[in-house]
């Protein structure tokens, strides 16, 4: 049964506590997405999340991180208690959904006027890494630099492979596929926003079935709240469990700390933290 413990992480540190295991990439230190603590536990109220975010600290400080961020077990629901809790200290919820699609059953969306063209390769193109990187800085520029590097690392690990599409000649599309064996996920999925609107996505999703080995699935995680949910449902995927996940930004009186703590540290001097 696949789960979201199948799914792919970017992490160069894990540490299992008794009550989380914390996963984090020192590469990108602004994504709340790759750094991290998968909660072992349901987690009830101020006292809990206080003794959570004191030691997480400990990582923010060694990774110079941003973000407060914790994941729910699967399929498990936050407590009225604690959901009040987390409205008081300004986290940001997110309901993400586990889809599973077999190649037999994509529903194919309109066609398109001219055919689209694509490339499958082992190494991310200039080009892909080009769309990736404005899609990145939507958000910020730290973000779409850190993804950049995690790119540039990841280059060579076998599981990899970058699929992307033009359209008229021009970049329309990008995904990474992440060969598990028995199944393909999808991650980093992105259409150029010249190109949204037009089919672009449901063409390279057939494509993707149509290169998919007899019997792979194909799965992915998506924000229940984004449209790319429906887009995915229409097309045939299943929705196969749940998973909550919520992130806030480390006050800056921290951050300040953080950052002058790992000044010290560089230069090999000693720092007493505050935090």
């Amino acid at each position: 049964m696949i789960t979201f413990n199948n799914l792919w992480t970017y992490h160069s540190r894990v540490e299992d506590r008794q009550l989380y295991c914390f996963y984090g990439q020192e590469l990108t230190p602004a994504s709340y997405s790759y750094n991290y603590c998968q909660l072992n536990f349901n987690p009830k109220d101020d006292e809990s999340l206080a003794l959570l975010e004191n030691q997480y600290l400990d990582f923010a400080y060694d990774l110079d991180l941003l973000y407060y961020a914790w994941h729910w077990p699967e399929n498990t629901g936050i407590l009225p208690s604690m959901m009040r809790s987390l409205a008081r200290t300004g986290y940001l919820l997110e309901l993400n959904r586990l889809m599973v699609l077999s190649p037999e059953n994509f529903e194919p969306g309109p066609a398109l006027k001219e055919p689209l063209s694509y490339q499958l390769s082992d190494q991310a193109s200039s080009s892909y890494l080009a769309q990736q990187f404005a899609y990145n800085q939507e958000y910020s520029h730290q973000l779409a630099n850190d993804m950049a590097c995690l790119y540039t690392h990841y280059q060579n690990c076998d599981q990899l492979s970058y699929l992307s599409a033009s359209y008229q000649g021009q970049p329309a599309a990008v995904v990474d596929l992440i060969d598990h064996g028995g199944y393909w996920e999808l991650d980093n999925f992105t259409v150029t926003p010249n190109f949204r609107g037009l089919g672009i996505g449901s063409e390279l999703l057939q494509i993707i079935c149509q290169l998919a080995k007899p019997n792979q699935q194909i799965i992915l995680r998506v924000d229940q709240e984004s449209p790319a949910y429906q887009f995915y449902m229409k097309r045939g995927f299943t929705d196969h469990a749940y998973q909550i996940r919520c992130h806030r930004p480390i006050p800056q009186t921290i951050r300040q700390d953080i950052k002058m703590a790992n000044q010290a540290w560089q230069q090999g001097q000693d720092y007493q933290i505050k935090f």
